[in-house]
């Protein structure tokens, strides 16, 4: 990709390569079904944390790699997949960093051929056990899907029409399904990719609320059993957070005010909105706020909302604007 990237060793543990040398030994537990690992940009670190099954937080463990941008994550198989654009010192390359179900880290994983300056927000899924990395650049959406022999396609555009402000990928099965919100903040469209290539659109959903200066400016979205969930940032002098669903049987339901309706309480000056589908139903949500704290709250298979939790107060203390988050669904 002609660049010059400074690697750590090929594997490593994450004890190995902590910038703080208290955090526990517990930072190499293996993932097991129902944890979701927790990953911010944390000045020139990655903090990296489990929310166990139970509930319970791991404290931050750190990488000593400076990331810019919004990284993103998938669990495959036990290993967590962490995708992030180095620091403009690291030339800001797309980077592929991989934890594997025993709790060590290889800073080698392969990545599509991007130029730095054309990496853009990125989401990750998989779909039939191989990654499928999306990036945004000039309004388009595009995907490449990582092959057998760890090699990548050449990136795909996704026939949207309108211009997009922002996506999310995640997976039905064999199928990709890329969300994105439009440049005008008015709809949430959703993009098809059957296992054998053919793309079809899902019915548009509008999300304009009032009108402006409100707008919905992130969205981020997963596939819970046969729902495709989706949650959107709102701006309108403060942050604001809404669910929606579409149905399998490509029906929308209602926009709700996750924080009101849903009872999480409000989180003001969102900077950056994370999901992750969970196991029996659930949907995990994580929010980094632009005073650089933490918060995570459940919605349960029965609709139900868990109130925002402070990560920082149970995992430790990290200041982050950028998180991702990711699942072990087994």
């Amino acid at each position: 990709m002609g660049r010059t990237k400074s690697r750590l060793a090929a594997t490593l543990t994450i004890a190995a390569a902590l910038v703080v040398s208290t955090v526990p030994a517990a930072q190499a537990t293996p993932s097991t079904i129902g944890d979701a690992q927790l990953v911010a940009i944390d000045g020139t670190t990655l903090a990296h944390t489990i929310r166990y099954a139970n509930g319970d937080w791991q404290r931050f463990g750190h990488l000593d790699v400076a990331a810019v941008g919004q990284p993103a994550s998938v669990i495959v198989n036990g290993e967590e997949h962490l995708f992030f654009a180095q620091a403009p010192t690291g030339q800001g390359a797309l980077t592929h960093y991989i934890r594997h179900a025993d709790g060590t880290w290889d800073v080698n994983g392969s990545v599509p051929e991007v130029a730095p300056d054309q990496i853009g927000s990125i989401s990750v899924t998989s779909v039939g056990g191989r990654l499928v990395l999306a990036r945004l650049q000039n309004w388009t959406a595009l995907v490449s899907t990582q092959q057998a022999d760890g090699t990548w396609s050449t990136w795909e555009k996704v026939p949207f029409e309108p211009e997009i402000l922002s996506l999310s990928v995640t997976a039905d099965g064999g199928t990709l399904r890329v969300v994105a919100l439009t440049e005008d903040s008015n709809f949430v469209l959703v993009e098809n990719r059957s296992p054998t290539g053919t793309w079809s659109a899902s019915p548009k959903k509008s999300v304009q609320v009032i009108g402006p200066p409100i707008a919905a400016i992130n969205v981020a979205a997963a596939q819970v059993g046969v729902d495709l969930q989706v949650v959107l940032r709102y701006v309108f002098g403060q942050d604001w957070l809404w669910h929606t669903i579409l149905r399998s049987d490509n029906t929308w339901t209602s926009t709700g005010d996750v924080e009101y309706e849903g009872g999480t309480g409000r989180i003001p000056s969102i900077s950056s909105l994370a999901v992750a589908a969970s196991t029996n139903g659930s949907l995990q949500v994580a929010t980094a706020t632009e005073d650089g704290a933490v918060y995570h709250t459940v919605r349960h298979a029965d609709g139900t909302w868990q109130p925002f939790g402070d990560v920082r107060s149970v995992a430790g203390p990290v200041s982050t604007t950028s998180i991702t988050l990711a699942a072990d669904n087994g």
